[in-house]
């Protein structure tokens, strides 16, 4: 098994070139592939070089409020070989103090070597240690968005939609249960109603006896400055309070206590061949078995009276 070394790309660990090689091998290939899903190359380097690690304990309130991007890259030996094994990419949002993970990738030949719980670990590391979480150093959770396997109008995608989700569910991540919405992303583009938000809440939170749910008030923190951070990136007018897509997902949220974080083996049926199959076809399939015993039923009433007006003849 290789030795692996962690390391942040942001801040004061600012670097164009490793990062410009990361985006070129690990994101472009891998999240390039629809248009809009990856922002330009630029847009990157212009976040990343924001020092969020110096910024003064008791710094203006604009600054504080704004999220912080960053970028921890794992390397094959030490940071010096340039072999890069994979990397994960996140936001940071203060008032939820909560983290969104964007991007998550591990090398081809990487694989199955536990990188990407490794690089989750790593991520949550840098946050209790360079990012303020108040006296708690605890996160809020930390989220990311994924496509829902079982919506109709999901055509597109790099990868099966279920085997991404085995694999998130593999890693400890729950399907936050509300009719999440994903914010437009780009100028133009539409809200995605077909997307899933999990949340994973590391053991070290101390939030183990209710790990089974999430505070109603941080959630809702949470998708205001998601939603906030979105869309002032192409509207400078945006006003959260008449975001009626936002002011649906909060709705809810205004009079409940907490969130359930839902178990994602309900999207999967184990099958002889090792595979999955959705709700959808689990439905279709009791729908096919209902279906073959009304024609049993059927056909036994119909052989009844045959019986019997036969009898009747004879």
């Amino acid at each position: 098994m290789p030795r692996f070394t962690f390391a942040a790309l942001g801040g004061e660990n600012y670097d164009q070139e490793v990062i410009s090689s990361f985006y070129s091998k690990f994101l472009k290939p891998n999240f390039g592939v629809i248009e809009g899903e990856l922002d330009p190359l630029s847009v990157w380097l212009d976040a990343l070089k924001h020092d969020h690690t110096q910024s003064p304990e008791n710094g203006s309130k604009g600054y504080d409020s704004l999220p912080k991007t960053e970028i921890i890259c794992a390397y094959e030996g030490d940071k010096c070989s340039g072999r890069v094994a994979g990397g994960v990419a996140f936001d940071f949002y203060p008032l939820s103090k909560s983290v969104v993970i964007s991007y998550w990738v591990v090398g081809q030949e990487y694989k199955r070597m536990g990188i990407g719980s490794l690089l989750l670990e790593k991520a949550e590391q840098h946050c209790k240690r360079h990012l303020k979480l108040g006296s708690d150093k605890q996160l809020g959770g930390m989220f990311l968005e994924t496509n829902n396997p079982i919506a109709k109008a999901m055509l597109c995608d790099v990868m099966d939609p279920f085997q991404r989700l085995r694999i998130f569910a593999s890693l400890g991540f729950r399907q936050v249960d509300i009719r999440y919405v994903q914010p437009p992303l780009e100028a133009g583009a539409a809200p995605l109603h077909n997307t899933l938000l999990l949340c994973f809440r590391p053991s070290s939170t101390g939030c183990v006896p209710r790990s089974n749910f999430l505070d109603a008030s941080l959630v809702a923190t949470f998708l205001t400055e998601l939603y906030q951070d979105c869309y002032s990136s192409f509207d400078s007018q945006y006003d959260s309070a008449t975001d009626s897509d936002l002011q649906t997902l909060l709705s809810p949220l205004v009079q409940a206590r907490t969130v359930r974080l839902l178990d994602l083996s309900a999207f999967f049926k184990p099958t002889t061949a090792g595979r999955g199959i959705s709700p959808l076809g689990v439905g279709r399939c009791l729908h096919i078995v209902a279906c073959s015993l009304t024609l049993v039923a059927t056909i036994r009433v119909a052989i009844s009276y045959w019986s019997k007006a036969v009898n009747s003849k004879v």
